[in-house]
């Protein structure tokens, strides 16, 4: 076998297949045969490198379909070197339903075209669902959530790639009262002293009018950029639901429908402080992409106490773990108030707080998780 990268030319050097070789992991799922307790290995390609991956079967078990009964399945559990999912088979080997332990937002669950072709929203309430309705009568309620951010965005060398103000807020527009949020990221760019960015400074503004009980009724993202148009989506609630569009829209044609959200955030940081007085759980909400016009899930995960870098030096912190679409962080928060202190991206960015714009825009060498000592 030979492998070429097109447009390009084969690679010259003949390479086997590995032993029990198989394009995907889907195969291996339907394939096994029903050995609860048994694993099997196999070999998949990754673009540039054969992997390998494991399929363990733990036997009996039970899941919800998308009628929200509980039904009888298979277990099965699927490993490679980064990731693991389960599956759950019906007795004539259709998949039933499908979860990530890393990413509690991401949920698979089966039906027929029509029923998959809806928005993910279309499902059975979980866990997750349920513990954020609650939460949402009480510290989560949106107007509970009032208030402003300030955090600079850094690399993993504590050098400043953007500065980011987020805002909260209960106004009145046209008679009604309502709430405004506003964020705006300010990209320092190559230009500023010290900075690493590879492009210009930008800014990236994007702004949403809420109902008192958390609805959106109308968004706008705009990113402007020196010498260049800015660019601009727009979102905005009708009779039939939410519709965005891009400002370069020639036509109606171009407009897409978003699903209704269900608990919708327009920031994950925002929720933070609702999570003060949890001490375990994992929690859902929506979020709106205006860049892709699309639904997105919100997962927040309480996993405890540990020690942080802050500004203000080593703090003992609540850890939250922010999933959301496949971005996966972890945050870290006063205690006592939720306010955030510390958010690390699994691309090493780091988000460090400050009280005022001035604070967020000085660098932040060292903030972050304690590190642990290898043994």
């Amino acid at each position: 076998m030979r492998i070429r990268e097109e447009p390009g030319e084969p690679d010259p050097v003949k390479r086997d297949l590995p032993p029990c070789f198989l394009p995907d992991e889907l195969l291996a799922v339907l394939c096994v045969p029903s050995q609860p307790g048994k694993a099997w290995k196999f070999s998949s390609f990754g673009g540039s490198e054969w992997l390998t991956f494991t399929v363990e079967d733990r036997g009996p078990g039970k899941v919800k379909d998308r009628k929200g009964a509980e039904v009888a399945a298979r277990h099965l559990v699927v490993r490679d070197r980064e990731a693991e999912a389960h599956y759950w088979l019906d007795e004539s080997r259709r998949i039933v339903a499908i979860r990530w332990p890393d990413l509690p937002n991401h949920v698979s669950i089966a039906g027929d075209r029509e029923q998959c072709s809806r928005a993910w929203t279309d499902r059975p309430e979980d866990d997750l669902d349920r513990a954020a309705t609650k939460l949402i009568a009480g510290a989560a309620a949106p107007g509970k959530l009032v208030g402003e951010l300030h955090y600079g965005v850094h690399d993993a060398d504590g050098v400043l790639k953007a500065v980011t103000h987020v805002k909260l807020e209960k106004v009145e527009k046209d008679g009604r009262s309502l709430l405004r949020y506003e964020e705006t990221i300010a990209d320092v760019g190559s230009g500023a002293a010290g900075s690493t960015a590879g492009s210009s400074a930008g800014t990236i503004r994007q702004e949403w009018w809420l109902a008192l009980d958390g609805q959106p009724l109308e968004g706008r993202l705009v990113y402007t950029e020196p010498d260049k148009a800015p660019t601009e989506t727009r979102a905005k609630r009708d009779a039939n639901g939410l519709r965005a569009w891009a400002s370069d829209a020639q036509d109606e044609k171009d407009e897409v429908a978003i699903a209704n959200p269900v608990r919708f955030s327009p920031d994950s940081l925002l929720l933070l402080r609702a999570l003060a007085k949890e001490e375990s759980g994992s929690f859902r909400w929506d979020g709106i992409d205006l860049n892709d016009r699309s639904l997105f899930s919100i997962a927040l995960t309480v996993r405890g106490t540990e020690k942080v870098t802050t500004r203000a030096g080593v703090v003992l912190a609540k850890h939250v773990q922010i999933t959301q679409n496949g971005q996966i962080a972890q945050a870290w928060i006063d205690p006592a108030t939720g306010d955030p202190l510390v958010v690390k991206w699994a691309n090493d960015d780091v988000d460090v707080f400050a009280k005022t714009a001035d604070e967020a825009a000085k660098a932040a060498p060292g903030c972050g998780p304690e590190k642990k000592d290898e043994k």
